[in-house]
């Protein structure tokens, strides 16, 4: 039986693994934060769920089995 995204959503034989990971810093007095966070996404090798660039000869996307981000954000508030 071919693997899809509802078998691995679903508790199918496929994994799905994410890790998070976020730094803060809040200066003393002042009303704003910044966040730095790198967070990593992996599928079995066998149903790879992340769009990569460029595509196939026949004309389809490219898929990874993982994909990693980095972020930064910053939140005032008054």
């Amino acid at each position: 039986m071919p693997s899809d995204g509802g078998a691995i959503l679903l508790g199918g034989a496929n994994q799905i693994l994410s890790l998070t990971g976020t730094l803060e810093l809040r200066p003393p007095g002042d009303h704003f934060s910044i966040r730095v966070e790198y967070r990593h996404d992996g599928s079995d090798s066998d149903a790879p769920l992340f769009f990569k660039r460029g595509f196939a000869a026949n004309g389809q996307q490219l898929l990874a089995a993982a994909q990693n981000t980095l972020t930064l954000g910053v939140t005032g508030w008054f």
